[in-house]
């Protein structure tokens, strides 16, 4: 335990370090991930959002299959305890997120149920995975205040080169990183899947001041494919 407790605080040391590269200096949390809370929610526009939560407390990640793919990052993420789920399979995906869920003897797992980065003008419709089970979730919200100038942020869904022009183009980042209050209530957990997925989005999208919109990720992106 102890070794896990050291390899937990080094690796918090390394990603502040690259977050202070990237020009994130000030992080504030509000709020508390609580003891029950099997699996926590985040709203997805970089790479950075993931570590970010980690930094709090660590968990098990359900990630892409595909990321392994990725040069560097896909082999380093092979090592840790990621969960990876096939996004063209249609089934026993959902079983896999329950099954962490329910393992109280692992870590809780986070994942971001819109299922791909925007650019944090509204917020997609939710992937149904996480919300099968009654154990307790959690939604946190991260925003990013920059002060900055010409075309920045840290926009993932911009492409490689752009994200990078961004990030660099910012000379001062604040991430606020907001701990929702659980989703335990009795209407929670009568709810359908899908009505408890809405109610996360609901709830999200209002602690940011977003539109909460109908459509999935890949109805979205699709649909905006066709337009261009």
């Amino acid at each position: 335990m102890a070794l896990v407790h050291f390899d937990y605080k080094v690796t918090q040391v390394y990603i502040r370090v690259v977050y202070f590269l990237m020009s994130i200096y000030k992080i504030e949390v509000k709020g508390k991930i609580d003891e029950k809370t099997r699996a926590v929610f985040f709203n997805h526009v970089t790479v950075t959002d993931g570590p970010a939560v980690w930094m709090i407390k660590p968990f098990r990640c359900i990630i892409a299959s595909g990321v392994k793919k990725v040069p560097f990052f896909g082999k380093v993420v092979q090592f840790t305890r990621c969960i990876f789920v096939e996004r063209s399979k249609t089934e026993g995906q959902s079983q896999l997120i329950m099954d962490a869920m329910q393992d109280h003897n692992m870590d809780y797992i986070a994942l971001a149920p819109e299922g791909k980065t925007t650019q944090g003008n509204y917020m997609l419709a939710f992937r149904t995975g996480g919300f099968l089970t009654n154990e307790q979730v959690q939604p946190i919200v991260l925003r990013y205040h920059s002060l900055s100038f010409g075309c920045t942020g840290f926009h993932w869904s911009v492409g490689f080169r752009q994200f990078l022009w961004r990030t660099f183009s910012c000379p001062y980042t604040k991430l606020t990183i907001n701990i929702l209050p659980p989703l335990n209530s009795e209407e929670y957990l009568k709810a359908s899947a899908q009505e408890r997925a809405k109610m996360a989005q609901l709830s999200m999208a209002n602690a940011l001041g977003l539109k909460a919109i109908d459509q999935t990720s890949k109805e979205y992106f699709n649909a905006k494919a066709k337009k261009e």
